[in-house]
């Protein structure tokens, strides 16, 4: 419960539902009118992108531009995260399989292991209301 002696009080939500709301007013004379309603909150959810360009990478720097993402040694695949409400968990994939997860930022994660050819790699996002995201990408990694 938040109240208010302010002329134009307000109140931010931090999560979203449905709320009773009741504002009364007085006046000099101590005379008061009161009026309750509903207010429903809803936030949007996350919404992530992968941060890294397009172009090719030699041990976790790029090079050279190119169309898509080509990787030789490792790699760090990082999120870019557009919120309302705070982020509380990122997963990191490799054809569908979880390598890394972040709760914090920065919303990154190394890719270190050997692998050869085209590899799908997705990045998935919790707000903390339970709202969600994820986006996919391919690369293509060498060693």
């Amino acid at each position: 419960n938040k109240t208010s002696d302010e002329q134009n009080p307000n109140h931010w939500y931090t999560i979203g539902g449905i709320f009773n709301v009741t504002l009364t007013a007085w006046d000099s004379d101590g005379n008061t009118s009161t009026v309750t309603t509903t207010a429903t909150i809803t936030y949007p959810g996350p919404i992530v992108y992968f941060a890294n360009p397009p172009g090719i990478y030699v041990r976790d720097k790029k090079i050279l531009p190119f169309p898509s993402i080509v990787a030789f040694g490792r790699i760090t695949i990082e999120a870019d995260i557009k919120e309302t409400l705070p982020i509380v968990r990122v997963i990191f994939l490799v054809d569908g399989n979880t390598k890394g997860t972040v709760t914090s930022p920065p919303y990154a994660w190394t890719w270190k292991t050997i692998a050869f050819g085209m590899h799908r790699i997705g990045i998935k996002v919790w707000d903390s209301a339970g709202n969600w995201d994820q986006s996919f990408t391919l690369v293509r990694k060498f060693f």
